[in-house]
């Protein structure tokens, strides 16, 4: 099976994230903001009442209606492009090993680990939270806490799989059933291990379990979509190449 150029999968891969990222900016137009407006509404009135001069009636930069529709869009697009570009980076140099595995499933294989890594294992451990949980003096330090995470994440899920290969050839057993195992594995060690979240939420319960739902929904319609628009794409091209192939 022929490999695909560097050019040619990032090319896949943007129209990927461009389709994924387009496609979740409509779902939390039309599921998550009404929500972060409840928690917008929240963070308002909590807030102290304003001195009464002109620093203080400062318009914000960006509106809230902006931020709903034009700023979500080109929010999404960004994040598309960018997770286009490191999905490159790591299908690229793996595409030979992929491949084998089918035009399909060897794609969509990578885009769910991606998920594990970079979405699922963070998102257990340090939920997403609406603009009213979280006091500002902490930020620096969660911010830190999830990229360590993140980092761990994603080097502990390709150690679990290039090890889970090699384990599954000694035990004789099957590799996803091997690999799956190690991935929950280190996935729950780093989410136990790890220090909490510092801040304590204040605000309902009801609001913030809407909110984490419908963020997870958004990121799991993102990977299902980029994984499925770039399997696709790499499945119809290298099917040209065989069919090239056979009538040359």
């Amino acid at each position: 099976m022929g490999e695909l150029t560097l050019g040619r999968v990032l090319l896949y891969a943007v129209i990927a994230g461009l389709a994924a990222g387009l496609l979740v900016a409509g779902f939390h137009m039309i599921v998550t903001e009404q929500v972060i407006d409840q928690a917008v509404a929240l963070e308002e009135q909590a807030a102290p009442a304003p001195a009464h001069d002109s620093a203080a009636h400062e318009k914000p930069i960006v509106s809230r209606d902006f931020q709903k529709t034009g700023g979500l869009l080109i929010g999404y697009l960004f994040y598309g492009l960018t997770c286009a570009l490191f999905f490159t980076l790591a299908f690229y140099p793996l595409q030979g090993w992929l491949l084998h595995l089918g035009a399909w499933r060897g794609p969509l294989l990578l885009a769910m680990l991606t998920f594990w890594a970079v979405v699922l294992v963070p998102f257990l451990k340090y939920p997403a939270n609406p603009p009213a949980v979280g006091d500002p003096a902490t930020i620096d330090y969660r911010q830190n806490l999830y990229l360590t995470l993140l980092l761990l994440s994603i080097a502990g899920t390709a150690l679990a799989v290039w090890f889970g290969k090699r384990l599954a050839l000694e035990w004789k057993a099957p590799a996803w059933l091997v690999t799956g195992g190690l991935l929950i594995v280190v996935g729950m060690g780093l989410v136990l291990l790890l220090p909490s979240n510092p801040d304590s939420i204040t605000a309902p319960l009801e609001l913030v379990f809407n909110f984490r739902v419908r963020a997870l929904l958004g990121l799991t319609l993102f990977w299902g979509m980029f994984g499925g628009c770039f399997a696709w794409l790499v499945r119809r091209s290298v099917g040209r190449k065989v069919m090239t192939a056979v009538s040359t």
